[in-house]
């Protein structure tokens, strides 16, 4: 799933594009509501991502993208 500029957040009520890390972060600050946890996810490897950390493959566009969308599944509950 690709979102260009056209596209709505895959996120409701989350501002787009996320262009950096920081924002990566408070993005998943929002989504965990806890810095800490936030910041131990994105550095922790994710089976979903292939065993990479979120921050890891959110180096390149597509690796971003899995996982703002990864994101989104946590928000609503899809992954625990």
């Amino acid at each position: 799933m690709s979102h260009s500029k056209d596209d709505s957040s895959p996120i409701e009520g989350i501002e787009y594009p996320i262009n950096s890390e920081d924002e990566l972060l408070e993005l998943a600050n929002q989504i965990f509501a806890n810095k800490q946890k936030a910041e131990l996810w994105l550095n922790k490897p994710a089976l979903a991502l292939g065993g990479a950390t979120p921050m890891e493959f959110a180096k390149t566009p597509e690796g971003k993208t899995a996982v703002i969308d990864l994101l989104g599944k946590i928000r609503h509950g899809i992954f625990a």
